[in-house]
């Protein structure tokens, strides 16, 4: 059980998207972005409404963005700090201690984006206005949706967009020890019909594989013992 609480726990596993609109890829998944078509800050209270609440260990709501640095066009995606690094702990910041968290006018930046734009911790950058400090940078991860996006914080990039509850998606990490995460899946279906409720299949089959090995282990030693 404890293996298993802490395979769920690293990293997201449950992704709820808008049912359409516009567009933008993250992470290999179409994220529909256009008006009337976005998330809500106010669905994240009515997750935790479902029957196995218990199993909503992380929940990291989204705004994903266009930007502009010195004429290139760049991703923002606007996060709740404290629980995309709970939700990515994998990550090796630069620049950034561990148990630090960013503050309103700091980001972190991708690899690419550190090495396209010259950027480490400690610069300054100029994106839709407003001056930002690159409190660190992620080194280099191979995913596109973290090498070539610039983090920030979700109020104020919902700010600069005038979206001030608006969601682009949400990604959770659900713990799926004492609850199958197609139970989960039905049950917030239900409380957000507006949206798409997906499961990440890879991340479930190497955790249900990893599991399992962990269990004949188990059964193999109390044999010898």
């Amino acid at each position: 059980e404890d293996v298993s609480n802490k395979i769920d726990q690293f990293g997201s596993n449950l992704l709820i998207l808008p049912k359409g609109g516009e567009t933008l890829s993250f992470g290999g998944v179409t994220i529909g972005t256009g008006s009337g078509q976005e998330l809500d800050m106010s669905m994240i209270p009515t997750m935790y409404t479902i029957e196995n609440n218990e199993t909503l260990a992380i929940i990291s709501p989204k705004l994903l963005a266009e930007g502009e640095i010195l004429g290139k066009k760049v991703l923002l995606v606007g996060v709740e700090f404290p629980e995309e690094l709970r939700l990515k702990k994998w990550w090796q910041i630069q620049g950034l201690a561990k148990g630090q968290v960013p503050e309103a006018k700091e980001i972190i930046v991708g690899s690419d984006v550190a090495r396209i734009f010259d950027l480490k911790p400690g610069d300054k950058v100029e994106i839709k206005g407003q001056e930002f400090q690159v409190r660190g940078v992620i080194e280099t991860t191979g995913s596109m949706e973290n090498d070539q996006a610039i983090f920030m914080d979700l109020g104020t990039l919902q700010s600069l967009e005038n979206k001030p509850t608006g969601l682009s998606l949400i990604e959770a990490a659900v713990l799926c020890y004492t609850c199958p995460i197609e139970d989960v899946t039905t049950q917030l279906r239900e409380k957000l019909p507006e949206t798409r409720v997906t499961a990440l299949q890879a991340t479930l089959e190497s955790r249900d594989n990893t599991v399992e090995q962990f269990r004949l282990l188990g059964i193999f030693i109390s044999l010898i013992l």
